[in-house]
């Protein structure tokens, strides 16, 4: 039986900033890329509320590149993510950018679909729910493990933006229906997962 481990390496830097807007640096606990389109996955900022729209009025103005440390990422607009955001008790703004895909809510069934990973358990929390959304296979919860560890070792579910992240790392998964129809048969017929 083969072992794939997770290779992620989730940071929690409370003091980690992000200037987009000059002179206006914002606080962010989360932010997760995906260095393949260059695109965010998920990026909060928390800031005075001044902070805190100047940089998302420089993140959202259509067509950007922008770069966020070494990872180069381009947005056109909120096409593909939604914002959430909030005022926290001490006057400061909270403003989320969390892409559809990465949302169980938002999430085209037939698009590839991003899963967030805090990296306290061995399987993303959405993993089950969002490919059951995607697949029109049947899937039983008590699979999630085999689903996890054969879509990794098929290259349906991949690492992104090397493992490293703020708060977050991210992982692709793709729904293929025929790929994962070959696993579900092959775990079915070796007796690996049963109805």
């Amino acid at each position: 039986r083969r072992v794939i481990l997770k290779e992620v390496r989730v940071q929690n830097d409370p003091a980690c900033k992000l200037s987009l807007a000059q002179g206006l640096a914002v606080l962010t606990p989360a932010l997760a890329i995906d260095d393949v389109d260059e695109t965010l996955i998920y990026l909060e900022m928390v800031g005075a509320k001044q902070s805190v729209k100047a940089n998302w009025a420089a993140l959202v103005g259509g067509g950007k590149v922008h770069w966020l440390g070494r990872k180069r990422i381009r947005l056109d607009g909120m096409k593909e993510h939604v914002k959430i955001q909030a005022t926290l008790p001490c006057g400061w703004a909270n403003h989320i950018l969390i892409h559809k895909q990465a949302s169980l809510k938002e999430m085209n069934p037939e698009q590839p679909f991003y899963l967030l990973d805090d990296g306290t358990q061995s399987i993303p929390p959405l993993f089950y729910p969002m490919l059951n959304k995607c697949l029109a296979l049947p899937l039983l919860p008590e699979w999630e493990g085999y689903l996890w560890e054969n879509g990794r070792a098929h290259k349906l579910i991949t690492l992104l933006d090397e493992g490293e992240g703020q708060g977050y790392v991210a992982w692709r998964a793709l729904p293929t229906g025929m790929e994962w129809q070959d696993i579900l048969e092959t775990g079915l017929q070796s007796r690996q997962i049963q109805f």
